[in-house]
């Protein structure tokens, strides 16, 4: 195989690698959150704006607020404790 045929080969897997994992990217603070909702470097901002995208809802506040709520339940929070 010559490089150009190699180079390209190569190019081809990591687009194809990039398409497949685009969306675990996309959802990557989504599962930060529910893993672990009561991390402090948790954005809210960002949590929500990608919930509302990803699951295609139309209230952003409603999610930015239920964020919150969750983040200070103090009952929720001593079950992870």
């Amino acid at each position: 195989m010559d490089r150009t045929t190699y180079c390209d080969n190569i190019l081809l897997f990591l687009k194809e690698f990039e398409r497949r994992f685009k969306t675990l990217n996309e959802i990557e603070d989504i599962v930060s959150f529910s893993s672990c909702p009561f991390n402090e470097n948790i954005d809210v901002e960002s949590v929500a704006l990608k919930l509302h995208n990803f699951l295609g809802t139309t209230n952003l506040s409603f999610l930015k607020e239920e964020i919150v709520n969750i983040k200070c339940d103090i009952n929720l929070k001593s079950f992870f404790s």
